[in-house]
């Protein structure tokens, strides 16, 4: 009987375009399918397109790119053989794409699968990474050898704090926030002097990166500093924009 080629799933269009390059060159055999979403962005009880839509409004001003489902929540079905050799790759430093699997893992049915961590793809220079990378797929940890209620148990964790945010502290732990938790980041930096938004914001992201605490992102804090604006607790010079104007304490 012919044996089934290996289905690779990957949690972002990085991790995507490494596989299929990898299959491209020939290092790689098999199917990659990616489960793509933005579970690490808002609240996850009771998720749905329309309140998700409305809440990256609020925060970011702008609608969220899509709505996002868990897909491949059942085994996926190639060749003759029936389900495939799973092999799911993890890039665990990247919040987005760790929540991503997390969530995925949660509802899946997938009970047989080989996992790989890979730290920091993005910036893994790529011909060195896919000349790897058929050794690093033969050394996948199989389900068998993982703590795959761990994992269960941390979205778990994740469902019942049900935060804004959800990022990685300075331990590489990730933790829940809801917008307020931030305040004191923005305010914290501005007197009655008059001082460059975009500095503020700078500061703000120069700090999470040596303190190793993420923060949600600089759009975010230029709509918090919009917000303030509005409910009179700074004041803006005369530029409207929020990422080129000064800023004040009221």
């Amino acid at each position: 009987m012919k044996q089934d080629l290996p289905l690779h799933i990957v949690f972002s269009d990085t991790a995507k375009s490494m596989i299929s390059s990898a299959m491209g060159s020939g290092y790689l055999r098999g199917e990659c399918i990616i489960v793509d979403g933005i579970f690490h962005l808002g609240f996850l009880k009771n998720r749905n397109c329309a309140d998700l839509s409305a809440w990256f409004v609020e925060r970011f001003q702008q609608p969220s790119r899509e709505c996002f489902t868990p897909a491949l929540s059942k085994p996926h079905t190639c060749g003759i053989g029936g389900a495939c050799d799973c092999i799911v790759w993890v890039d665990a430093s990247n919040v987005a794409e760790y929540c991503n699997f997390l969530s995925w893992n949660y509802v899946s049915e997938y009970h047989d699968f080989r996992l790989i961590f890979v730290d920091q793809l993005e910036k893994m220079e790529r011909v060195e990474f896919i000349r790897r990378i058929e050794d690093i797929a033969n050394n996948a940890a199989s389900s068998d050898e993982l703590d795959v209620d761990g994992f269960h148990r941390e979205w778990e964790r994740l469902i019942r704090e049900n935060g804004e945010f959800r990022l990685f502290n300075h331990v590489r732990r990730i933790e829940s926030y809801i917008e307020s938790d931030f305040h004191q980041h923005l305010l914290g930096r501005i007197g009655h002097d008059w001082v460059p938004s975009s500095q503020v914001v700078a500061e703000i992201l120069s700090d999470s990166i040596v303190s190793g605490r993420e923060v949600p992102g600089d759009l975010f804090f230029y709509c918090l500093i919009d917000k303030f604006c509005d409910l009179k607790i700074l004041e803006r010079a005369d530029d409207p924009d929020a990422r080129m104007g000064m800023i004040r304490r009221v």
